[in-house]
């Protein structure tokens, strides 16, 4: 057993800034630690280029709004840059869209179609809203009447919807083509750790000696970093959460004076006012519980500590979290001691891109090859660890992207974990629909539209716990794929799926069903992103809620930037895409919207990038690569709508009663009399919905019926075909490949090379190494969850004022757990040893390819400068 831990146990870093809060110095940290910067580099490039400037050192300056490209945004990750070259290939995309709807809203606003659309407010003038009727008579006495619709779908319009959705189609081949091409502009513009990096996922509990993984992946190249993880996950949550309680305790009461008693019970040992850290937390809490100070200020104070929900908490409460800590801790030392921590996963940076290539040539297998080391006969001896295990080798993920707590996680244990989240999500997916239309029901089209609002804010919250609280995944990248996939899913189908759904079939082209659709598209575009922007609540904590703070370094906590998810913002981007085209056929202004919106989301989410939003990790373009898909299966979507909105016209469900044929003269002058009848024929109630019949389309069937008029007919049996040609295409090209595949690399690895290994070697790079960091919420600069002493400062992913500084940043620390050597420390954290590359180091690679990279976007791959003194 581990020794026990005091529950006031607990040590807080750094000293904290303790002087009075003053707002003006508040919003200098956030200006000049917090919001993102960057610095000329002279020495990169012909002419030099703008770098963005390492998190905690001094200078530089902010990055430009209105002037910084994609291109000038990679260095906050591929995943970011191709965010927002999307957002831009997208609004040029909706604006083509646009014009070729430009017939179909000037089509809808003439006299043609009706009459003008007298009483259309504003741009629902221009929609499929249809405001000529006549009263028919539904028998042979016109004992009951109907409203038939006049307003009937344009031919050219069909057709000029249908090459917009080729174009469509074509335009989204050349996206993906573009974007590919800039995804590997932009990833060999800048090297990262990643390019030289591998990670090995199965380790055995006994490999835990950096040495032997640097003796065998020797025969690939020189290792310049061996980092072996540990299962020590519950212990860096807990140490790291116990730090950040610390930290506000500190905030409350001051860093105090060092005193003279040896802490060697894990109580801090400083003094205030020649009390001890017990004592003086007693003095605040009583302080607190009698909340009759004369100071206005200090009684708003402690009702905010009370309320606990501004980042602020009494001392009481801080004193049970952190002997909830405590305990937390105690129990992970506790299960440490009994079963001791072994490696989860193995982290090994080459000094060259060669070597990190054909270590992944020589080591990558499929799944049940590396699972259950099946065909080690044909695997080379050199290259099966110890003799028996066939590793299981990919290429790493951003050093930053790294969940280092939860490097342990199996594949089986994500299985179970992400199945019982998507069973959640479809479960809360389709209650939220079902409420939707009962509430539709019971209380008319309002109630289900508020029922649509508060579930778009409150349902994604759930999503996001579920994700970041129930899923552990091992990268940032595999948490927001999963995030995006369950986003996604609810925000398609509980925005344009949903309104369909509680659409009365006669109301489609009603200006109340237009209305609705424009208000989702128009909040989607503008509103929401909007709001986001501004941030209400983060307004209040800064500029209301920061005054009531006890020190600067607690006020400074409210600026240190919202946290931002890429999930969230690829999952909007592709809802509003589907959105659009969903009911781009009813209302094509949308469209225009839609590109407006692009443009303006553009606009305010790269200020917030670079103003508001806390610095992301490096994140690679993988979600970039299946919301393309997404947006695919959005284009597929349009055409199906498209052929079920044509096929629906005019939405009335009335139809010609050709047995009956005409009315009786005197009944026809009675009905015009009684009714304002102007039709002889006599009309009957007919299904003219078509939605159910849809999975009859995708096997070859047709919509088309007798009962449409003109070339109506005509364009729904074209769209028929091309709904059937887009299924099978769909299912050839996405399923069924990515079943093919998914079986092929069950027993086969997946590497291959996108990219020229790039000569630079990784000690000349200013780049990351693989050292365990943990970020709790609260604190400005992450915890270092390793020795020290073992590697140079400057691979760190931030920068500290000292060196140090960056000890007492370490959770690998004795006055973080006092009374344990250095070996037993040793024994709880993940190790990273640093292998200085020999002098003069040329690997094999290396000599036919000594050309230096330039630096620019738009360069081809072979485009380089000669190295002086080299053999062109």
């Amino acid at each position: 057993m581990a020794p026990n831990l005091p529950p006031e146990a607990g040590f807080p870093g750094l000293p904290i800034d303790d002087s009075e809060p003053v707002l003006e110095k508040a919003f200098a940290f956030y200006n000049d630690e917090i919001r993102p910067r960057r610095e000329f580099h002279s020495d990169v490039g012909v002419a030099g280029e703008w770098r963005k400037v390492e998190f905690g050192k001094p200078g530089g300056e902010l990055y430009p709004i209105w002037t910084s490209t994609p291109w000038d945004l990679r260095e906050f990750g591929l995943g970011v840059a191709m965010y927002f070259q999307t957002l831009q290939l997208l609004t040029v995309t909706f604006f083509v869209c646009g014009l070729f709807n430009c017939q179909a809203i000037n089509y809808y606003s003439s006299q043609k179609y009706s009459d003008g659309q007298p009483g259309v407010p504003g741009l629902l003038k221009g929609s499929a809203i249809c405001t000529r009727q006549d009263i028919v008579c539904l028998d042979r006495e016109c004992n009951d009447i109907g409203v038939k619709n006049l307003c009937l779908a344009g031919a050219t319009q069909a057709w000029f919807d249908l090459s917009m959705t080729l174009c469509l189609l074509g335009l989204m081949a050349v996206v993906t083509l573009v974007q590919d091409n800039v995804s590997a502009a932009l990833d060999e513009s800048i090297q990262t750790a990643q390019d030289y990096s591998v990670i090995i996922d199965d380790p055995g509990p006994e490999d835990s000696d950096p040495q032997e993984w640097f003796d065998f992946v020797a025969q690939f190249g020189h290792a310049t970093f061996v980092t072996v993880a540990k299962n020590n996950g519950p212990l860096l949550k807990a140490l790291s959460k116990r730090r950040a309680v610390m930290r506000e305790i500190i905030c409350i009461i001051g860093n105090g004076k060092a005193s003279q008693e040896e802490d060697d019970d894990g109580i801090l040992d400083m003094t205030w006012d020649g009390k001890s850290f017990l004592d003086k937390m007693d003095e605040v809490s009583m302080e607190q519980a009698a909340s009759g100070s004369a100071d206005a200020k200090k009684r708003t104070q402690v009702l905010i500590m009370k309320t606990g929900i501004f980042g602020m908490k009494t001392m009481a409460a801080w004193r049970k979290e952190l002997a909830k800590c405590n305990d937390e801790i105690q129990v992970a030392l506790d299960s440490a001691a009994e079963t001791p921590y072994v490696p989860s996963k193995v982290f090994i940076t080459f000094e060259t891109e060669a070597g990190q290539r054909k270590c992944l040539k020589a080591l990558s297998a499929g799944l049940l090859t590396a699972a259950f080391d099946i065909g080690k006969e044909k695997v080379p001896p050199e290259h099966i660890w110890k003799g028996e295990n066939v590793l299981a080798v990919k290429e790493a993920p951003e050093p930053t992207e790294v969940f280092w707590e939860d490097v342990d996680v199996t594949f089986e244990k994500r299985m179970k974990q992400q199945g019982l989240t998507l069973g959640i999500t479809v479960v809360m997916v389709f209650s939220s629909v079902g409420v939707c239309k009962l509430l539709q029901v019971l209380a008319g089209t309002a109630g289900a539209a508020l029922w649509i609002s508060i579930s778009n804010i409150l349902v994604p919250t759930v999503l996001r716990k579920l994700c970041f609280e129930v899923e552990d995944h091992v990268s940032l990248n595999d948490q927001q794929m999963s995030l995006f996939l369950k986003l996604t899913f609810f925000r398609w189908m509980n925005t344009a799926v949903v309104i369909y759904l509680i659409t009365d079939f006669d109301e489609f082209l009603t200006v109340k069903a237009m209305k609705q659709v424009q208000a989702v598209i128009f909040a989607d575009a503008v509103t929401t992103p909007l709001i986001r922007t501004l941030n209400p609540a983060t307004l209040v904590n800064q500029l209301i809620i920061s005054n009531y703070a006890m020190t600067q370094e607690k006020m400074n906590s409210y600026f240190l930037g919202d946290p931002w998810y890429p999930a969230e913002r690829y999952a909007d981007m592709t809802k509003t895409l589907f959105l659009a085209l969903f009911y781009a056929v009813l209302f094509p202004a949308g469209l225009f919207i839609t590109c407006v919106g692009y443009a303006f989301i553009y606009t305010v989410d790269k200020y917030s990038l670079l103003r508001s939003w806390r610095t992301p990790a490096e994140m690679d373009d993988d979600v970039t690569k299946v919301a393309r898909g997404h947006m695919f299966f959005g284009v597929y979507c349009h055409a199906v709508m498209s052929m079920v909105f044509f096929s629906e016209f005019p939405f009335d469900g009335i139809c010609k009663d050709t047995e009956l044929g005409e009315m009786d003269n005197h009944v026809y002058f009675y009905a015009h009399e009684q009714y304002n009848v102007t039709d002889h024929h006599i009309y009957k109630p007919c299904d003219q919905a078509v939605s159910g019949k849809i999975l009859s389309i995708m096997a070859g069937g047709s919509l088309a019926s007798d009962q449409m008029a003109g070339q109506q007919e005509r364009v729904v049996r074209v769209y028929s075909l091309l709904v059937l040609i887009l299924t099978v295409l769909l299912f050839v090209m996405f399923f069924g490949k990515g079943l093919i595949m998914t079986v092929y690399h069950l027993f086969n690895g997946k590497y291959s090379e996108d990219t020229k290994a790039n000569p630079e070697h990784f000690t000349t790079c200013d780049i990351q190494a693989f050292i365990p960091i943990y970020r709790q919420n609260g604190l400005a600069y992450p915890l270092i969850a390793a020795d020290v002493t073992t590697f140079e400062p400057k691979y760190l992913p931030f920068e500290m004022d000292r060196e140090e500084d960056y000890l007492v940043q370490s959770l690998y620390n004795k006055a973080e757990l006092p009374g344990y050597t250095d070996d037993e420390l040793k024994a709880l954290f993940s190790e990273v040893h640093y292998f200085p590359p020999p002098s003069g180091l040329v690997e094999e690679d290396d000599a036919a390819k000594k050309k230096k990279k330039k630096w620019g976007m738009g360069k081809k791959k072979g485009d380089y400068e000669e190295v002086a003194g080299e053999e062109p």
